[in-house]
Parts: structure tokens; C-alpha cells; sequence
């Protein structure tokens, strides 16, 4: 079964829990990007007021999205359903959506995740280590050089494969099953490689994914050997709009959070706490 079909089961699941969920907004980024940046995030606002980010303005995607009027109105579960297997920038609205529903679980159980890490401390590095990168990470990099660990570096752009000493840039997934420690960011979901990338990942001791495009459900993440699953929660709505249409950096409106494999206590058990409160206020 596949990472989007696992997913997709447990948006049903949460569905049940949360009831009828629409789409009611979709921002995106100003126009004008960063120069060298290849992609700017957007968000999807949720009916129950949960936020969503995803992935817009992808650099070279013909069908960047460019208005969120297809979906607006929509039920989020009928949208992800429609878009989680379609071109790229279907996809990556689908998963804004997947992401604005996973906050909305987490908000409805009454369930924070705990405030998130610096990246290498999550990596728990030692002398030895072997570090994966499946995406580049900029201001990771320098950073890991300075240890004098070996980096691999995992890319799908042919024309950045490069080798010199110990840092390495390939296209070539399999050479991650030579790395002990790896960190992934949200565009192995968005550009359909998760399964395959974490499959490679199988033998590491520690693998994080680590993003803003990463907080939906993170159930099949865990079973595929994720160790830890580090996102932002949006907390002010409001700003991070007035942020993304003047082209700010996000600032007070996120959090930054992390969820740790052993201490998640699932999206099932989430779920039946959403339901037995339903109940209680029934009665």
C-alpha cells in the first residue's frame, strides 16, 4: 500500500471524527519571489479554521498552482481525494489540505505537539556517522561540512551530481542504504518518491523529515521508518496571511513543532478522544 493510499485512510478516518470539513481560503505567496528560491508556500484555510501549508510556484511544474478557486467551498477530504495522485500541483494542494486536516485532528483531541529541535540535534551525530540528505538543506550543509562527516546528498537534478572528498551529490536513491543518519524534506511527498526514498532508508538509525509541507497525519511515516516528523503549526492565521501576500518571513504566526515516532500516540487513538468528547457533550 502506497504512502498516499495509507494517508488517504486516515483522512477518512478523521473525517468521521471531525465531520464535514470545507475548504474556505487559499493564499498564496507574493509575487516576486526570493532570488535562487525554488519554491514558496501557500496555505489552505479549513472551515474549523485549521491552516494548512503546501509547496507553490514550483520552479519547471507547468501546472503551478495559480488560484485556489477549484477548491474553495469544496469538502477537504473530496479535494484530497481528487488531487493526491494528480500532477504536481495538484498534488500539492492536495497535501495542504491533507496538512490542514492533520492540525485540525491534532486541535480537536486536544493533542500539541512538543515545541521542535534544531535539526542536527534531532540527528543525535556522532564521530562515524554517515549522514543522507534527500533534498538540499542550505543552511544545513556548511554546517555538517564543518563536522567532517561524510554528506551524501540526494538530488533529482542530474546537472547538480557532483563528488569532492567527502560530500557527494547523486541521483542515485540506492546510495542512501550507505548513510546511518538521514533528514528529508517535504518534497519527497510532494514529488511521489517517499515510499522509494524511505525504503532505502530502512537500515539507518535515525531518519527525520523535516518541513512545513509535512504536517499532515504522520502515521505512515512512522511505519515506513521515520523517526521523528518535524513541521510548523500555524498559531495566527490572520498574520500569516497579511505575511504571505507582502511577502514577509512568517515571524510570530507559526510554530515550529516536532513529533516523536514512540511518543505519538496515533491518529486512531486521537480520533476516538474527538469522538468520546463528541459524546459526552451529548449526553
Amino acid at each position: 500500500m502506497s504512502f498516499y493510499t495509507e494517508l488517504l485512510e486516515l483522512l477518512e478516518l478523521a473525517a468521521a471524527g471531525l465531520g464535514r470539513l470545507t475548504v474556505s481560503a487559499v493564499d498564496l505567496p507574493a509575487a516576486g519571489r526570493a532570488a535562487g528560491r525554488d519554491a514558496d508556500f501557500g496555505s489552505v484555510i479549513l472551515s474549523d479554521g485549521s491552516v494548512g501549508l503546501f509547496y507553490a510556484w514550483l520552479d519547471g511544474v507547468e501546472d503551478n498552482p495559480t488560484t485556489g478557486a477549484g477548491v474553495v467551498g469544496r469538502t477537504a477530504l473530496d479535494s484530497v481525494h481528487a488531487m493526491i495522485e494528480g500532477a504536481t500541483g495538484a498534488r500539492a494542494f492536495a497535501l495542504g489540505i491533507a496538512n490542514a486536516m492533520g492540525q485540525a485532528v491534532f486541535r480537536a483531541a486536544g493533542w500539541r505537539p512538543p515545541a521542535g529541535r534544531d535539526t542536527l540535534s534531532e540527528l543525535g551525530l556522532a564521530q562515524g556517522d554517515r549522514i543522507g540528505m534527500v533534498g538540499y538543506f542550505p543552511s544545513l550543509v556548511p554546517r555538517l561540512q564543518a563536522l567532517q562527516l561524510p554528506l551524501l546528498v540526494v538530488e533529482k537534478r542530474r546537472e547538480l551530481a557532483r563528488e569532492s572528498g567527502s560530500f557527494a551529490v547523486t541521483t542515485d536513491l540506492a546510495r542512501l542504504s550507505g548513510c546511518n543518519k538521514v533528514i528529508c524534506t517535504g518534497s519527497v511527498l510532494l514529488n511521489d518518491t517517499v515510499d522509494e526514498v524511505l525504503e532505502h532508508c530502512r537500515q539507518a538509525d535515525r531518519v527525520i523529515m523535516v518541513g512545513p509541507s509535512v504536517a499532515c497525519l504522520p502515521d505512515p511515516l512512522f511505519q515506513r521508518g521515520c523517526d521523528v516528523v518535524g513541521s510548523t503549526e500555524v498559531i495566527e492565521p490572520a498574520l500569516l496571511r497579511e505575511h504571505l501576500r507582502c511577502g514577509r518571513r512568517w515571524g510570530g504566526a507559526v510554530r515550529k513543532y516536532r513529533i516523536d515516532a514512540a511518543a505519538y500516540p496515533g491518529t486512531p487513538a486521537l480520533v476516538q478522544r474527538i469522538q468520546q468528547a463528541a459524546d459526552a457533550r451529548l449526553r
